[in-house]
Protein backbone atom coordinates (compact mmCIF):
# COMPACT_ATOMS: atom_id res chain seq x y z
CA UNK A 1 0.00 0.00 0.00
CA UNK A 2 1.01 3.39 -0.96
CA UNK A 3 0.72 5.85 1.54
CA UNK A 4 1.82 8.44 3.97
CA UNK A 5 2.45 8.39 7.66
CA UNK A 6 2.51 11.58 9.55
CA UNK A 7 4.08 11.04 12.57
CA UNK A 8 1.87 14.03 15.36
CA UNK A 9 3.38 12.92 18.62
CA UNK A 10 4.05 16.90 19.78
CA UNK A 11 1.43 17.83 18.58
CA UNK A 12 -1.46 15.98 19.56
CA UNK A 13 0.25 14.01 22.72
CA UNK A 14 0.40 17.68 24.18
CA UNK A 15 -3.55 17.29 25.15
CA UNK A 16 -1.91 15.00 28.07
CA UNK A 17 0.92 16.89 28.81
CA UNK A 18 -0.48 20.65 27.69
CA UNK A 19 2.48 20.65 25.46
CA UNK A 20 4.92 20.76 27.52
CA UNK A 21 7.47 18.42 26.34
CA UNK A 22 11.34 18.76 27.87
CA UNK A 23 14.01 19.16 25.40
CA UNK A 24 15.47 15.38 26.04
CA UNK A 25 11.79 13.77 25.12
CA UNK A 26 11.82 16.13 21.57
CA UNK A 27 15.85 15.56 21.16
CA UNK A 28 15.44 11.90 21.46
CA UNK A 29 11.95 11.91 19.79
CA UNK A 30 13.70 13.21 16.57
CA UNK A 31 16.35 10.96 16.68
CA UNK A 32 14.28 8.25 16.97
CA UNK A 33 12.33 9.68 13.85
CA UNK A 34 15.38 10.31 12.39
CA UNK A 35 16.35 6.52 12.46
CA UNK A 36 13.04 5.27 11.57
CA UNK A 37 12.39 7.50 8.18
CA UNK A 38 9.74 9.43 9.16
CA UNK A 39 10.20 12.38 7.58
CA UNK A 40 6.69 14.11 7.97
CA UNK A 41 6.70 15.91 11.26
CA UNK A 42 3.71 17.69 12.80
CA UNK A 43 5.74 19.91 15.55
CA UNK A 44 2.88 21.61 17.35
CA UNK A 45 0.30 23.70 17.28
CA UNK A 46 0.04 27.93 16.93
CA UNK A 47 -2.47 28.90 18.97
CA UNK A 48 -3.36 32.39 19.14
CA UNK A 49 -4.96 32.66 22.61
CA UNK A 50 -2.71 32.56 25.56
CA UNK A 51 -5.18 33.00 28.64
CA UNK A 52 -4.26 29.86 30.18
CA UNK A 53 -0.32 28.53 30.25
CA UNK A 54 0.34 26.23 28.00
CA UNK A 55 3.84 24.43 26.64
CA UNK A 56 5.82 25.77 23.99
CA UNK A 57 4.11 23.29 21.57
CA UNK A 58 1.34 24.82 21.95
CA UNK A 59 2.58 27.96 19.79
CA UNK A 60 5.04 26.46 17.98
CA UNK A 61 7.07 29.84 17.20
CA UNK A 62 10.65 29.81 14.99
CA UNK A 63 12.07 30.77 17.75
CA UNK A 64 10.88 27.05 19.54
CA UNK A 65 11.68 25.40 15.97
CA UNK A 66 15.20 26.49 15.80
CA UNK A 67 16.08 25.17 19.30
CA UNK A 68 16.31 21.47 17.69
CA UNK A 69 18.29 20.28 15.36
CA UNK A 70 15.96 18.82 12.51
CA UNK A 71 16.93 17.65 9.09
CA UNK A 72 16.22 19.44 6.16
CA UNK A 73 14.89 16.66 4.24
CA UNK A 74 11.90 16.76 6.97
CA UNK A 75 8.71 17.89 5.89
CA UNK A 76 7.98 19.84 9.02
CA UNK A 77 4.70 21.28 9.77
CA UNK A 78 2.34 22.78 12.15
CA UNK A 79 -1.69 22.55 13.12
CA UNK A 80 -3.77 25.99 13.40
CA UNK A 81 -6.96 25.70 14.58
CA UNK A 82 -9.61 27.89 12.38
CA UNK A 83 -11.43 29.45 15.37
CA UNK A 84 -7.72 30.59 16.82
CA UNK A 85 -7.74 33.42 13.92
CA UNK A 86 -11.56 34.67 13.95
CA UNK A 87 -13.08 38.11 15.58
CA UNK A 88 -16.68 38.61 16.08
CA UNK A 89 -17.49 35.82 13.71
CA UNK A 90 -15.06 36.82 11.15
CA UNK A 91 -11.48 36.41 9.78
CA UNK A 92 -9.01 37.91 10.94
CA UNK A 93 -6.15 38.37 8.82
CA UNK A 94 -4.26 39.95 11.80
CA UNK A 95 -4.32 37.46 13.63
CA UNK A 96 -2.89 34.99 10.76
CA UNK A 97 -0.26 37.23 9.77
CA UNK A 98 0.39 37.61 13.56
CA UNK A 99 0.77 33.81 14.25
CA UNK A 100 2.51 33.49 10.63
CA UNK A 101 4.82 36.78 10.41
CA UNK A 102 6.88 34.92 7.40
CA UNK A 103 6.47 33.38 4.51
CA UNK A 104 7.66 29.76 3.78
CA UNK A 105 10.94 30.79 1.69
CA UNK A 106 12.35 32.59 5.10
CA UNK A 107 10.35 29.68 7.70
CA UNK A 108 10.97 26.01 9.05
CA UNK A 109 7.18 25.43 8.13
CA UNK A 110 6.64 23.62 5.29
CA UNK A 111 3.14 22.48 5.60
CA UNK A 112 0.00 23.97 8.01
CA UNK A 113 -2.89 21.75 8.27
CA UNK A 114 -5.89 23.94 9.45
CA UNK A 115 -8.98 21.72 11.66
CA UNK A 116 -12.11 23.63 11.30
CA UNK A 117 -15.66 22.40 12.80
CA UNK A 118 -18.10 22.13 10.01
CA UNK A 119 -19.12 25.92 10.82
CA UNK A 120 -16.01 27.14 10.12
CA UNK A 121 -15.28 25.51 6.66
CA UNK A 122 -15.60 28.64 5.01
CA UNK A 123 -13.27 31.06 7.36
CA UNK A 124 -10.65 28.11 6.70
CA UNK A 125 -11.29 28.72 3.04
CA UNK A 126 -10.00 32.11 3.55
CA UNK A 127 -7.29 31.02 5.88
CA UNK A 128 -5.85 28.80 3.61
CA UNK A 129 -5.56 31.21 0.62
CA UNK A 130 -3.45 33.92 2.94
CA UNK A 131 -1.41 30.77 3.89
CA UNK A 132 -1.21 29.65 -0.18
CA UNK A 133 0.14 33.16 -0.53
CA UNK A 134 2.50 33.02 1.88
CA UNK A 135 3.87 29.90 -0.35
CA UNK A 136 3.29 26.94 2.81
CA UNK A 137 1.89 23.61 1.25
CA UNK A 138 -1.60 24.03 3.03
CA UNK A 139 -4.24 20.96 4.08
CA UNK A 140 -7.87 21.73 5.65
CA UNK A 141 -8.92 18.97 8.22
CA UNK A 142 -12.35 18.43 8.28
CA UNK A 143 -13.41 17.51 12.18
CA UNK A 144 -16.65 16.01 13.70
CA UNK A 145 -17.25 14.26 10.12
CA UNK A 146 -19.62 11.83 11.82
CA UNK A 147 -22.02 15.45 10.99
CA UNK A 148 -21.02 16.07 7.13
CA UNK A 149 -23.39 14.63 5.33
CA UNK A 150 -23.31 13.54 1.47
CA UNK A 151 -23.63 17.40 0.33
CA UNK A 152 -20.95 18.64 2.77
CA UNK A 153 -18.13 16.72 1.66
CA UNK A 154 -19.03 17.00 -2.06
CA UNK A 155 -18.92 20.96 -1.41
CA UNK A 156 -15.58 20.84 0.99
CA UNK A 157 -13.66 18.76 -1.81
CA UNK A 158 -14.83 20.69 -4.61
CA UNK A 159 -13.57 23.97 -3.26
CA UNK A 160 -10.61 22.42 -1.91
CA UNK A 161 -9.96 21.84 -5.43
CA UNK A 162 -10.79 24.94 -6.69
CA UNK A 163 -8.30 26.22 -3.95
CA UNK A 164 -5.74 24.11 -5.07
CA UNK A 165 -5.07 22.09 -2.54
CA UNK A 166 -2.78 19.02 -2.09
CA UNK A 167 -4.55 17.26 0.31
CA UNK A 168 -7.92 17.43 2.28
CA UNK A 169 -8.49 15.26 5.77
CA UNK A 170 -11.16 14.46 8.30
CA UNK A 171 -10.86 13.84 11.42
CA UNK A 172 -13.25 11.18 13.19
CA UNK A 173 -13.62 13.71 16.86
CA UNK A 174 -15.76 11.53 18.93
CA UNK A 175 -14.18 8.19 17.66
CA UNK A 176 -17.76 6.92 16.35
CA UNK A 177 -16.57 5.64 13.08
CA UNK A 178 -16.62 2.10 12.22
CA UNK A 179 -14.51 1.10 8.66
CA UNK A 180 -17.85 1.08 6.41
CA UNK A 181 -17.92 4.31 7.53
CA UNK A 182 -14.61 5.37 6.97
CA UNK A 183 -14.56 3.75 3.75
CA UNK A 184 -17.84 5.60 2.46
CA UNK A 185 -16.56 9.00 3.81
CA UNK A 186 -12.80 8.47 1.65
CA UNK A 187 -15.06 7.71 -1.71
CA UNK A 188 -16.90 10.67 -1.10
CA UNK A 189 -14.23 12.79 -0.55
CA UNK A 190 -12.49 11.52 -3.48
CA UNK A 191 -15.54 11.85 -5.84
CA UNK A 192 -14.67 15.61 -5.78
CA UNK A 193 -11.29 16.03 -4.91
CA UNK A 194 -8.48 14.78 -6.94
CA UNK A 195 -5.71 15.46 -4.38
CA UNK A 196 -4.85 13.19 -1.23
CA UNK A 197 -7.03 12.39 1.25
CA UNK A 198 -5.94 11.74 4.83
CA UNK A 199 -7.88 10.72 8.06
CA UNK A 200 -7.05 11.18 11.59
CA UNK A 201 -8.80 8.26 13.92
CA UNK A 202 -9.27 8.25 17.49
CA UNK A 203 -9.22 5.34 19.15
CA UNK A 204 -12.59 5.62 21.38
CA UNK A 205 -13.95 2.39 20.00
CA UNK A 206 -10.53 0.42 19.71
CA UNK A 207 -10.79 0.58 15.71
CA UNK A 208 -8.29 3.17 14.95
CA UNK A 209 -5.95 0.94 13.83
CA UNK A 210 -8.84 -0.91 11.48
CA UNK A 211 -10.14 2.31 10.70
CA UNK A 212 -6.98 3.84 9.42
CA UNK A 213 -6.27 0.52 7.01
CA UNK A 214 -9.52 1.01 5.99
CA UNK A 215 -8.94 4.36 4.45
CA UNK A 216 -5.91 3.71 2.79
CA UNK A 217 -7.96 0.26 1.47
CA UNK A 218 -10.38 2.89 0.26
CA UNK A 219 -7.51 5.56 -1.15
CA UNK A 220 -6.58 7.22 1.32
CA UNK A 221 -2.84 8.57 1.10
CA UNK A 222 -2.31 10.20 4.70
CA UNK A 223 -2.69 8.61 7.98
CA UNK A 224 -2.26 10.48 11.19
CA UNK A 225 -0.06 8.42 14.12
CA UNK A 226 1.25 8.81 17.38
CA UNK A 227 3.70 7.04 19.46
CA UNK A 228 2.02 4.63 22.21
CA UNK A 229 -1.51 6.51 20.34
CA UNK A 230 -0.87 9.69 22.68
CA UNK A 231 -3.47 12.17 22.33
CA UNK A 232 -6.83 13.83 23.30
CA UNK A 233 -8.88 11.47 25.12
CA UNK A 234 -8.31 7.83 24.18
CA UNK A 235 -5.83 9.03 21.81
CA UNK A 236 -5.01 7.84 18.01
CA UNK A 237 -3.72 5.25 15.59
CA UNK A 238 -0.32 4.45 17.35
CA UNK A 239 2.68 5.09 15.16
CA UNK A 240 4.35 2.48 15.96
CA UNK A 241 1.72 -0.08 14.64
CA UNK A 242 1.37 1.34 11.31
CA UNK A 243 5.27 1.37 10.82
CA UNK A 244 5.74 -2.29 12.23
CA UNK A 245 2.94 -3.28 9.76
CA UNK A 246 3.36 -1.50 6.89
CA UNK A 247 6.98 0.04 6.87
CA UNK A 248 9.30 -2.36 8.67
CA UNK A 249 12.27 -4.38 6.43
CA UNK A 250 15.17 -6.51 7.67
CA UNK A 251 16.96 -2.93 7.89
CA UNK A 252 15.01 -1.16 10.05
CA UNK A 253 16.07 -1.13 13.72
CA UNK A 254 12.07 -1.12 15.00
CA UNK A 255 14.45 -1.89 18.83
CA UNK A 256 14.80 2.38 19.05
CA UNK A 257 11.24 2.80 18.79
CA UNK A 258 10.53 -0.26 21.53
CA UNK A 259 13.28 1.63 23.98
CA UNK A 260 12.14 5.56 23.19
CA UNK A 261 8.42 4.06 24.14
CA UNK A 262 9.91 2.39 27.60
CA UNK A 263 12.05 5.94 28.17
CA UNK A 264 9.30 8.13 27.78
CA UNK A 265 5.67 7.33 27.18
CA UNK A 266 5.26 3.89 28.74
CA UNK A 267 5.02 5.14 32.35
CA UNK A 268 3.43 8.40 31.21
CA UNK A 269 0.55 6.47 29.96
CA UNK A 270 -0.40 4.70 32.71
CA UNK A 271 -0.32 8.09 34.70
CA UNK A 272 -2.35 9.60 32.27
CA UNK A 273 -4.76 6.83 30.89
CA UNK A 274 -5.14 7.60 27.09
CA UNK A 275 -5.89 4.68 25.22
CA UNK A 276 -9.32 2.89 24.24
CA UNK A 277 -10.96 1.68 27.80
CA UNK A 278 -14.81 0.95 28.64
CA UNK A 279 -15.50 4.77 29.19
CA UNK A 280 -13.79 6.06 25.94
CA UNK A 281 -15.77 3.17 24.15
CA UNK A 282 -19.01 4.06 25.54
CA UNK A 283 -18.42 7.61 24.57
CA UNK A 284 -17.61 7.07 21.29
CA UNK A 285 -20.72 4.65 20.53
CA UNK A 286 -22.57 7.57 21.93
CA UNK A 287 -21.24 10.45 20.07
CA UNK A 288 -19.79 11.84 22.82
CA UNK A 289 -16.19 14.08 22.83
CA UNK A 290 -13.09 12.36 24.64
CA UNK A 291 -12.17 15.32 26.25
CA UNK A 292 -15.18 15.21 28.60
CA UNK A 293 -13.87 11.78 29.92
CA UNK A 294 -10.05 12.38 29.62
CA UNK A 295 -10.82 15.80 32.02
CA UNK A 296 -13.29 13.69 34.59
CA UNK A 297 -10.48 10.70 34.73
CA UNK A 298 -8.02 13.38 35.76
CA UNK A 299 -10.51 14.77 38.23
CA UNK A 300 -10.13 13.02 41.47
CA UNK A 301 -13.52 13.96 42.49
CA UNK A 302 -15.14 11.83 39.80
CA UNK A 303 -15.77 8.45 40.30
CA UNK A 304 -17.26 5.28 38.46
CA UNK A 305 -20.85 6.35 38.72
CA UNK A 306 -20.39 9.66 38.26
CA UNK A 307 -18.55 9.26 34.48
CA UNK A 308 -21.00 6.40 33.53
CA UNK A 309 -24.22 8.90 34.55
CA UNK A 310 -22.16 11.66 32.74
CA UNK A 311 -22.35 9.51 29.46
CA UNK A 312 -25.98 8.12 29.79
CA UNK A 313 -27.98 10.62 31.71
CA UNK A 314 -26.74 14.09 30.30
CA UNK A 315 -28.88 14.24 26.94
CA UNK A 316 -29.69 17.96 27.90
CA UNK A 317 -26.39 18.71 26.67
CA UNK A 318 -24.31 19.06 23.74
CA UNK A 319 -21.79 16.67 24.36
CA UNK A 320 -20.42 16.12 20.25
CA UNK A 321 -18.63 19.40 21.25
CA UNK A 322 -16.33 20.11 24.28
CA UNK A 323 -17.40 22.48 26.78
CA UNK A 324 -15.57 22.53 30.21
CA UNK A 325 -18.30 23.98 31.48
CA UNK A 326 -20.48 21.25 30.86
CA UNK A 327 -17.88 18.46 33.08
CA UNK A 328 -19.40 20.24 36.37
CA UNK A 329 -22.56 20.77 34.72
CA UNK A 330 -24.67 20.80 37.35
CA UNK A 331 -22.93 24.52 38.40
CA UNK A 332 -24.87 25.48 35.12
CA UNK A 333 -28.71 24.63 35.86
CA UNK A 334 -27.98 26.13 39.36
CA UNK A 335 -26.67 29.48 37.80
CA UNK A 336 -30.15 31.55 37.72
CA UNK A 337 -32.34 32.61 40.44
CA UNK A 338 -35.07 30.72 41.24
CA UNK A 339 -38.61 32.58 42.52
CA UNK A 340 -41.24 30.05 42.31
CA UNK A 341 -41.42 27.65 44.74
CA UNK A 342 -41.58 29.00 48.60
CA UNK A 343 -39.74 26.34 50.86
CA UNK A 344 -41.75 24.77 53.42
CA UNK A 345 -39.49 22.61 55.89
CA UNK A 346 -41.56 23.35 59.25
CA UNK A 347 -41.45 18.98 59.42
CA UNK A 348 -37.71 19.50 60.16
CA UNK A 349 -38.35 22.45 63.07
CA UNK A 350 -38.34 20.27 65.82
CA UNK A 351 -36.29 17.66 64.67
CA UNK A 352 -32.95 16.27 65.02
CA UNK A 353 -31.08 15.54 61.63
CA UNK A 354 -29.04 12.35 60.58
CA UNK A 355 -27.22 12.79 57.25
CA UNK A 356 -25.95 9.51 55.59
CA UNK A 357 -23.07 9.89 52.87
CA UNK A 358 -22.17 6.37 50.78
CA UNK A 359 -19.20 5.20 52.82
CA UNK A 360 -18.80 1.52 53.61
CA UNK A 361 -19.13 2.74 57.43
CA UNK A 362 -22.62 2.62 56.47
CA UNK A 363 -22.80 -1.15 55.73
CA UNK A 364 -20.41 -1.82 58.91
CA UNK A 365 -22.14 -0.08 61.46
CA UNK A 366 -25.84 -0.67 59.59
CA UNK A 367 -26.93 -1.96 63.26
CA UNK A 368 -25.84 0.78 65.38
CA UNK A 369 -27.52 3.20 63.36
CA UNK A 370 -31.00 1.62 63.06
CA UNK A 371 -30.82 1.28 66.77
CA UNK A 372 -29.76 5.11 67.06
CA UNK A 373 -32.75 5.81 64.51
CA UNK A 374 -35.30 4.09 66.65
CA UNK A 375 -34.39 5.62 70.00
CA UNK A 376 -34.05 9.15 68.35
CA UNK A 377 -36.33 9.53 65.55
CA UNK A 378 -34.30 11.76 63.45
CA UNK A 379 -34.81 12.91 60.67
CA UNK A 380 -33.01 10.88 57.82
CA UNK A 381 -31.63 12.44 54.87
CA UNK A 382 -30.00 10.23 52.20
CA UNK A 383 -27.69 11.79 49.73
CA UNK A 384 -28.74 10.49 46.58
CA UNK A 385 -29.25 6.46 47.75
CA UNK A 386 -27.44 3.21 48.95
CA UNK A 387 -27.92 -0.05 49.25
CA UNK A 388 -26.51 -0.52 53.11
CA UNK A 389 -29.56 1.07 55.28
CA UNK A 390 -32.99 -0.01 55.17
CA UNK A 391 -34.38 2.43 53.14
CA UNK A 392 -37.88 2.42 55.40
CA UNK A 393 -35.17 4.66 57.61
CA UNK A 394 -35.07 7.31 55.57
CA UNK A 395 -37.35 9.88 55.61
CA UNK A 396 -35.61 11.61 52.22
CA UNK A 397 -33.20 10.85 49.55
CA UNK A 398 -31.48 13.88 48.68
CA UNK A 399 -30.53 15.06 44.83
CA UNK A 400 -29.01 18.23 43.48
CA UNK A 401 -27.34 15.77 40.34
CA UNK A 402 -30.08 14.72 37.52
CA UNK A 403 -27.89 11.86 36.19
CA UNK A 404 -28.10 10.39 39.93
CA UNK A 405 -31.37 10.84 40.22
CA UNK A 406 -32.51 9.61 36.70
CA UNK A 407 -29.94 6.35 37.54
CA UNK A 408 -31.23 5.64 40.62
CA UNK A 409 -35.15 5.79 40.29
CA UNK A 410 -34.56 3.21 37.09
CA UNK A 411 -32.60 1.07 39.71
CA UNK A 412 -34.67 -1.93 40.81
CA UNK A 413 -32.61 -2.58 43.62
CA UNK A 414 -33.04 0.70 45.27
CA UNK A 415 -36.88 1.47 45.95
CA UNK A 416 -37.03 5.29 46.40
CA UNK A 417 -40.64 7.53 47.44
CA UNK A 418 -39.82 10.81 49.31
CA UNK A 419 -36.96 12.97 47.40
CA UNK A 420 -36.07 16.25 48.26
CA UNK A 421 -34.92 18.19 44.80
CA UNK A 422 -35.53 21.25 43.19
CA UNK A 423 -37.65 21.79 40.72
CA UNK A 424 -35.05 21.74 37.27
CA UNK A 425 -34.51 18.17 37.70
CA UNK A 426 -37.76 16.39 39.02
CA UNK A 427 -38.67 13.67 36.86
CA UNK A 428 -42.26 12.53 36.45
CA UNK A 429 -43.41 9.51 38.63
CA UNK A 430 -46.34 8.66 40.25
CA UNK A 431 -44.74 6.56 43.65
CA UNK A 432 -42.24 9.66 43.94
CA UNK A 433 -43.42 12.39 46.58
CA UNK A 434 -41.03 15.68 45.97
CA UNK A 435 -40.43 18.23 48.98
CA UNK A 436 -39.37 20.81 46.07
CA UNK A 437 -36.38 23.11 47.60
CA UNK A 438 -34.77 25.30 45.10
CA UNK A 439 -30.98 26.04 44.35
CA UNK A 440 -28.63 28.54 43.45
CA UNK A 441 -25.43 27.67 43.71
CA UNK A 442 -23.19 31.26 44.34
CA UNK A 443 -20.43 31.51 46.40
CA UNK A 444 -21.95 31.04 50.36
CA UNK A 445 -24.20 29.12 52.66
CA UNK A 446 -27.30 31.23 52.61
CA UNK A 447 -30.78 30.89 52.84
CA UNK A 448 -33.86 32.69 50.91
CA UNK A 449 -37.68 32.49 50.59
CA UNK A 450 -37.61 30.95 47.58
CA UNK A 451 -34.41 29.21 47.46
CA UNK A 452 -30.76 28.01 49.12
CA UNK A 453 -27.69 29.06 48.11
CA UNK A 454 -24.57 27.19 48.25
CA UNK A 455 -20.92 27.52 47.30
CA UNK A 456 -20.78 24.57 45.03
CA UNK A 457 -22.77 21.76 43.76
CA UNK A 458 -22.11 19.06 46.39
CA UNK A 459 -25.33 17.25 47.33
CA UNK A 460 -23.62 17.04 50.74
CA UNK A 461 -23.68 21.13 50.90
CA UNK A 462 -27.33 21.02 50.08
CA UNK A 463 -28.07 18.76 52.67
CA UNK A 464 -26.09 20.57 55.21
CA UNK A 465 -28.29 23.55 54.50
CA UNK A 466 -31.68 21.43 54.87
CA UNK A 467 -30.32 20.80 58.93
CA UNK A 468 -30.32 25.05 59.28
CA UNK A 469 -34.45 24.44 59.31
CA UNK A 470 -33.78 22.29 62.69
CA UNK A 471 -34.14 24.01 66.18
CA UNK A 472 -31.66 21.45 67.03
CA UNK A 473 -28.19 22.30 67.16
CA UNK A 474 -26.58 19.38 66.75
CA UNK A 475 -26.22 17.84 62.96
CA UNK A 476 -25.21 14.05 63.03
CA UNK A 477 -23.67 12.08 60.06
CA UNK A 478 -22.91 8.93 58.95
CA UNK A 479 -20.85 7.26 56.18
CA UNK A 480 -18.92 9.24 55.45
CA UNK A 481 -15.68 7.91 55.49
CA UNK A 482 -13.25 9.89 53.60
CA UNK A 483 -10.63 9.09 51.33
CA UNK A 484 -7.46 7.32 52.69
CA UNK A 485 -5.62 7.84 48.95
CA UNK A 486 -7.01 11.24 48.01
CA UNK A 487 -5.70 14.46 50.00
CA UNK A 488 -7.73 16.28 47.36
CA UNK A 489 -11.07 15.20 47.97
CA UNK A 490 -10.40 15.33 51.89
CA UNK A 491 -9.41 18.83 51.24
CA UNK A 492 -12.65 19.57 49.24
CA UNK A 493 -14.81 18.15 51.79
CA UNK A 494 -13.36 19.70 54.48
CA UNK A 495 -13.45 23.01 53.60
CA UNK A 496 -17.17 22.50 52.71
CA UNK A 497 -17.93 21.47 56.29
CA UNK A 498 -15.97 24.35 57.17
CA UNK A 499 -17.13 26.91 55.29
CA UNK A 500 -20.75 25.59 56.69
CA UNK A 501 -19.69 26.30 60.01
CA UNK A 502 -18.37 29.68 59.88
CA UNK A 503 -21.81 30.68 58.29
CA UNK A 504 -24.16 28.73 60.85
CA UNK A 505 -21.93 28.97 64.42
CA UNK A 506 -25.09 27.30 66.01
CA UNK A 507 -24.66 23.97 64.52
CA UNK A 508 -22.32 21.03 65.27
CA UNK A 509 -21.68 18.41 62.82
CA UNK A 510 -20.89 14.90 64.64
CA UNK A 511 -19.65 11.83 63.29
CA UNK A 512 -21.22 8.66 64.30
CA UNK A 513 -19.39 6.34 62.21
CA UNK A 514 -15.10 6.75 61.43
CA UNK A 515 -13.83 9.25 59.21
CA UNK A 516 -11.13 10.94 58.04
CA UNK A 517 -12.88 14.00 58.03
CA UNK A 518 -12.07 17.01 60.29
CA UNK A 519 -15.34 16.47 62.38
CA UNK A 520 -16.26 15.57 65.98
CA UNK A 521 -16.97 11.89 66.82
CA UNK A 522 -18.65 10.35 69.05
CA UNK A 523 -19.55 6.37 69.39
CA UNK A 524 -23.24 5.68 68.97
CA UNK A 525 -23.15 3.03 71.72
CA UNK A 526 -22.31 6.01 74.12
CA UNK A 527 -24.96 7.53 72.63
CA UNK A 528 -27.93 5.65 73.07
CA UNK A 529 -27.19 5.45 76.91
CA UNK A 530 -28.87 8.89 76.69
CA UNK A 531 -32.57 10.36 76.77
CA UNK A 532 -31.52 13.22 74.40
CA UNK A 533 -29.46 14.02 71.83
CA UNK A 534 -29.14 17.52 71.35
Amino acid sequence: MNFNLLECTLRDGGYQVNWDFDETFVNDYLNLCSNLGLKNIEFGFRFFDNSVWRGEFAFTTEEVIRKYDINQDVNLGVMLFSGQVVSDKKFDLSKLDYLFPLDNNKSRIDFVRIATYLDGIDDSYLIAEELLKKGFEVSINLMQIQNADKKILKEFGETSKDLGLKSIYFADSVGCLFPNDVKDIVNQMKSSFNGDVGIHAHNNLGLAFINSVSAIEAGATWVDGTLTGIGRGPGNTLTEDMFLNYFQNENTNYQDLIQFNSKHLDKLKYEKKWGSNPYYFLSGKNRIHPSYIQEMLHDDSFDTSDIVNFINSTNFLDKESFDLNNVNFTEKIYSKTPNKNEINLDSFENSSLLILGSGKNLKKYEHDITLFVNKFSPKVLQLNSNNFIDQKLIDFNIFLNPNKLASELNSNDIKITKIIAPTSILIENEKIFYEIVDVKVGDKFYKEKFYIELPNSLVLGFALMLSTYSNFNNVYLAGFDGYLSSDQKNSEVNLLFDQFLKSYKNKKLISLTPTQYNLEQKSITGLIRQDSIN
